[in-house]
């Protein structure tokens, strides 16, 4: 049996989304859709409630977006879970995610989760906030700097920060580990005491000033060189050709 999940608020006239959406669970073949009318998004949904006492084994239940079984991860996640309970499979026509996502909290998973359903939250600082909240996982936000203040203005989410750390340049050191590590990624052996390793080394260094990121993106070009180049060796020609292909400026 296919049904539908449809709500209408009570408080404002429905929105042309709204009524295309309910128009649409019928045309998906829904032989009964579950209508709740809710005066405010957190009300408790009742109607909601009876479809999942009502749905068996191999039924289908088609709704417009996720916002409609809730506005937060946890609401969300028990709502599906009750439904999958009874057997049933979730169709969503609007948002078009795997509903298995949602319930399962492999770490692998989770960037995906966010990634698909983060556009059906107008907030997605909300829904960062409940994954750091209810799937039990650590977070790391990562960005440009001044990523700290701008997060500043979501005060529910920032008040989840533990600290801040600014990346510095790496050490000399710290360079040539990440250089011979893409180094053996690539063509898999080097001779750290040979005279043209060492020279090539120099120009990565000179060239990345010891910016992580860049040298990162320094060798996927130099692996490029060397593919469309058929070549066997990192060599300063093949670093200055892949230098040639970034955009970063003079040296």
């Amino acid at each position: 049996m296919n049904v539908g999940y449809h709500q209408i608020y009570t408080w404002r006239e429905e929105t042309p989304e709204e009524y295309q959406a309910f128009h649409t669970l019928f045309r998906k073949g829904a032989s009964q859709v579950f209508i709740d009318r809710l005066k405010h998004s957190d009300d408790e949904c009742p109607i909601l409630q009876r479809l999942i006492e009502e749905i068996k084994q191999g039924d289908f239940v088609y709704t417009w977006t996720l916002k409609s079984f809730g506005n937060t991860l946890d609401k969300l996640t028990n709502i599906i879970k009750q439904i999958e309970s009874k057997g049933a499979e979730i169709v969503l026509i609007k948002d078009n995610v795997d509903s298995a996502l949602l319930t399962d909290r492999k770490i692998s998973d989770i960037i995906t989760l966010y990634r698909k359903i983060a556009f059906a939250f107008k907030r997605e600082d909300t829904l960062i906030r409940d994954l750091y909240d209810h799937a039990n996982i650590g977070m790391v936000l990562i960005g440009m700097p001044g990523i700290e203040k701008r997060l500043s203005r979501y005060p529910q989410f920032y008040s989840r920060i533990g600290f801040a750390h600014e990346y510095k340049l790496l050490t000399i050191q710290q360079a040539e580990q990440v250089i011979q590590h893409y180094w053996k990624e690539i063509v898999g052996k080097m001779n750290t005491e040979q005279k043209e390793y060492k020279d090539t080394v120099v120009v990565i260094m000179r060239i990345s000033n010891g910016n992580f990121r860049l040298i990162q993106r320094l060798f996927k070009q130099i692996k490029r060189v060397l593919k469309i180049n058929d070549l066997k060796e990192i060599t300063v020609e093949v670093v200055e050709a892949a230098r040639d292909c970034l955009v970063i400026g003079e040296i």
